[in-house]
């Protein structure tokens, strides 16, 4: 069996290899609709608010990620940082916070 440390990274949605965007489809959109939706769904109040919602955060989302993938693959930016894949999955999730932020600090 095949004992790799980056086994993890090499197969997750944040690697530069083809196929990286869908993985990232798959796995993480489903979590936004679950975290924004799901609740109105239950409880039977599912809105059209609830569905904007989802598609705005999944665009933003979408926009972040192209964002982060083009800093860690295609820039030089942070040169002695080896592991461009940990540089996609940290910029990506430091950027979805920091909006994250903003927004909740917008609707206050």
């Amino acid at each position: 069996m095949d004992d790799k440390k980056d086994d993890f990274l090499s197969a997750h949605a944040f690697s530069n290899e083809k196929g990286a965007w869908g993985k990232f489809l798959l796995f993480f959109l489903p979590g936004f609709f679950g975290g924004t939706c799901l609740n109105d769904i239950i409880h039977g109040r599912l809105t059209w608010h609830s569905i904007g919602f989802f598609l705005g955060a999944s665009a933003i989302s979408s926009i972040l990620y192209f964002i982060t993938e083009h800093l860690a693959y295609r820039t030089k930016l942070f040169p002695k940082f080896k592991r461009r894949e940990l540089f996609h999955i940290l910029s990506f999730f430091l950027l979805f916070v920091l909006f994250a932020a903003v927004f909740v600090a917008i609707m206050l």
